[in-house]
């Protein structure tokens, strides 16, 4: 029951499973027994004492092996994390001595541990996390990040249950580290992560955006765009984040028959409202056109429906490169 040992308990609290968590209680307790008493270290409640005085328990040997767990999967969480950022040419490395460093970012770990609907461990989840607020360029950044909504996710369901169509989801592993590169005008130096084993003076000078910069979700959403529209795919009138698809093979009848009606909610038919919530934004109505997919896109998450045409050119070549 020695202050070391509690102070022990206390850094192991945020790895100890929720359902184990004695050895913090325990800790809590000493530090109230003891305030206010100058004679030393009071006695603890037996069941306390007990706990901390027999290591060779069953309880606590559970207990050692669930942290020893954690600790080796949020050693590789960082390892993984550490591989993502070289995979994805986001940093050079570069010695802070003999480069005027004008802008420096620190940063720190973020550990997220995943569990399952019973409260079991599964994976540990790492990011190295930059400190956007001490970048002194980040009110020069524009920061939006469109993202898809709720109609528009509605009528990828929608259009779906019309079609048969089979409903797909893509997460896009690392996605802000995959952003649009940097320009010359953005200049970023950043602090690495211990676990690289390099000296403080070893700085990174940022090639692209990364988690905690506010300019990361933008300039992954411009890449992302950019690689969605260059498959086919055409922004939607209802929503900047849903983009339809149509079918170079086939063709059809538009049930808008060249008029623009004045809202959707006036459409005699289901098929002439989705006729005209798919219509593009630029270029003339949806006359002729065959619709062969669907995407909502969300941040880093890709909801889409469509045909096996739409499967083959976009889903494909979306998911191999991201």
């Amino acid at each position: 029951g020695s202050p070391c040992h509690v102070a022990q308990c206390k850094r192991l609290a945020i790895l100890t499973p929720k359902a184990t968590r004695r050895i913090p209680r325990a800790a809590r307790l000493l530090r109230t027994q003891t305030r206010g008493r100058s004679n030393g270290v009071p006695p603890m409640a037996p069941d306390v004492t007990s706990f901390l005085q027999e290591p060779d328990t069953h309880e606590h040997s559970q207990l050692k092996a669930e942290i020893k767990r954690r600790k080796e999967a949020a050693a590789e969480a960082k390892k993984a994390e550490i591989k993502s950022w070289a995979d994805n040419d986001v940093y050079e490395i570069i010695d802070m001595r003999k480069h005027n460093v004008k802008n420096y970012v620190s940063g720190r770990w973020v550990l997220v541990v995943k569990t399952d609907k019973e409260g079991n461990f599964l994976k540990c989840k790492a990011r190295w996390v930059l400190r956007g607020f001490q970048d002194k360029q980040r009110y020069e950044q524009q920061t939006d990040s469109p993202t898809s909504t709720r109609p528009g996710f509605r009528l990828t369901c929608q259009m779906a249950a019309n079609t048969g169509w089979d409903l797909m989801h893509v997460d896009l592993k690392t996605a802000f580290l995959q952003g649009q590169p940097f320009d010359r005008t953005r200049d970023v130096v950043c602090q690495l992560p211990p676990e690289l084993g390099k000296p403080s003076y070893i700085g990174a000078r940022m090639l692209k955006p990364a988690y905690g910069l506010n300019d990361a979700p933008r300039r992954w959403w411009n890449r992302l765009d950019k690689s969605i529209q260059a498959l086919g795919c055409v922004p939607a009138r209802a929503d900047r984040c849903c983009y339809v698809y149509y079918s170079k093979k086939q063709k059809g009848t538009s049930h808008l028959r060249g008029q623009q009606p004045s809202s959707p909610d006036k459409m005699a038919t289901l098929d002439a409202a989705i006729d005209y919530l798919t219509d593009p934004i630029a270029a003339s109505p949806g006359a002729g056109r065959v619709t062969a997919g669907i995407i909502c896109l969300h941040v880093d998450d890709l909801f889409m429906t469509g045909n096996e045409e739409f499967i083959q050119n976009v889903y494909k070549p979306l998911t191999k490169e991201y």
